[in-house]
């Protein structure tokens, strides 16, 4: 009896063995495991502590950006970095984000560009209607005339300085500028990043440039065949927009009523007859072409969408994905502006919405419905929701808020 029950004991024994088995567990992981629970834990009280002590210290907090805030106190403003740390005083009345590490700043009635190590580049002696834009790789300046400085502040075109009355930075290392000298005579002129000049061409008050796009830009000479011999206020042409290339030559003998920039190897043209400055255009052929030239779609079809016949309202606004992006400028005052969707590959035409948001990171694009207000989205240029929610919004990480009423849902790009 007593040997049975020492069996069975140890039968007992070797099963809660078996049960309890478990990984080992050494020291050193139990000490690294809690060191970083330590760490992450006080990263996140750091990080909230910093918030909480700039929004008592601080009336205003901007956003981080090159790892600066910029922050006001006392009508001043100043900015601090990431550790909360007051690095450039507050000495502005106005102030604004640093962008490529380059912020504008008014220290008093006018502005200027300081780096930071809160050194000005630009000086401070622009007017406070003045736009000063921080490119990727220049500081643009458009006040009474147009300058342009590299991020250490010296201008990249200085042959006639205050004579430029705009300047554009484009791709393919190249910048147009507009210029009237000291005669009144008006030149276009294209540049190198370097401010090297490649050509100037004579121009007049119709004439005008755009800005270089995949090797080309738009370029208005009204140079192309008379419709007929009108009086020269009344005279027609068959279009007045060409492109040149990189070394200002013409790059097509065709000439377009209405033209875009070229983006991804394709842009939009129609063909047709109007005025000098552009105007009046009518009997519009509009296609898609090539970076050789080429047609290679034709979307005539588009008059038939366009309320009141008004076709020669309508302008390509750019592409999304396999589609062209059309604006029909409102015919009555306070109507709105309407957009569709034209699909190349299929000839189908979306729309009439008020509002186009394109988000690129994830090929997408939320329309709103003209008629209801409702938004709905495409994803990959398909329609993938339809016009159904009162908003939609992109949080990032691959994901879209979608609002109906009180009900909220998301949409995961995959």
């Amino acid at each position: 009896m007593i040997k049975k029950s020492l069996i069975l004991l140890l039968f007992i024994m070797a099963l809660l063995c078996i049960g309890c088995e478990k990984k080992d567990v050494s020291i050193e992981d139990l000490t690294e495991h809690t060191e970083m629970n330590k760490t992450y834990k006080k990263e996140e009280e750091i990080k909230f502590d910093i918030m909480e002590y700039l929004s008592s210290e601080y009336q205003y907090v901007g956003e981080l950006h090159d790892g600066f805030r910029c922050v006001k106190k006392d009508g001043y403003y100043g900015y601090v970095n990431e550790k909360g740390e007051l690095l450039i005083p507050l000495i502005f009345r106005r102030a604004y984000d640093f962008k490529n590490k380059h912020a504008v700043v008014f220290p008093g009635a006018k502005c200027g560009v300081i780096n930071t190590n809160g050194e000005y580049v630009v000086q401070p002696k622009y007017s406070e209607s003045s736009e000063i834009e921080i490119l990727d790789k220049f500081i643009l300046v458009n006040s009474y005339s147009s300058y342009l400085y590299d991020f250490n502040g010296n201008a990249i075109i200085s042959d006639e300085p205050d004579k430029y009355e705009k300047i554009l930075v484009g791709d393919n290392n190249r910048i147009t500028a507009r210029v009237q000298d000291e005669n009144y005579k008006i030149y276009f002129k294209i540049f190198d990043y370097k401010g090297n000049l490649i050509t100037s061409i004579e121009g007049s008050k119709n004439v005008d440039i755009g800005k270089f796009s995949e090797g080309y830009v738009l370029f208005k000479d009204n140079k192309s065949k008379i419709v007929d011999s009108s009086p020269s206020w009344s005279r027609q042409y068959y279009g007045v927009y060409t492109y040149l290339d990189v070394n200002g030559d013409k790059a097509t003998d065709d000439y377009f009523v209405k033209a875009t920039d070229f983006e991804n190897g394709i842009a939009a043209v129609a063909k047709g007859i109007c005025y000098g400055d552009g105007s009046g255009a009518k009997n519009l052929d509009w296609g898609i072409i090539n970076d050789k030239f080429e047609p290679i779609y034709n979307f005539n079809y588009l008059n038939d969408y366009i309320p009141g016949g008004q076709a020669g309202s309508i302008n390509v606004d750019g592409f999304y994905n396999n589609f062209i992006i059309i604006k029909n400028k409102a015919f009555f005052l306070g109507s709105g502006d309407e957009y569709l969707m034209l699909n190349m590959d299929t000839d189908e035409v979306y729309g009439m919405y008020s509002s186009l948001r394109e988000i690129p990171e994830v090929d997408a694009m939320i329309f709103r419905f003209k008629e209801t207000g409702l938004e709905g989205l495409f994803v990959n240029g398909i329609l993938v929701e339809e016009a159904k929610y009162n908003s939609i919004n992109y949080e990032g990480n691959n994901v879209f808020v979608l609002k109906q009423g009180a009900n909220t849902t998301t949409y995961v790009v995959k």
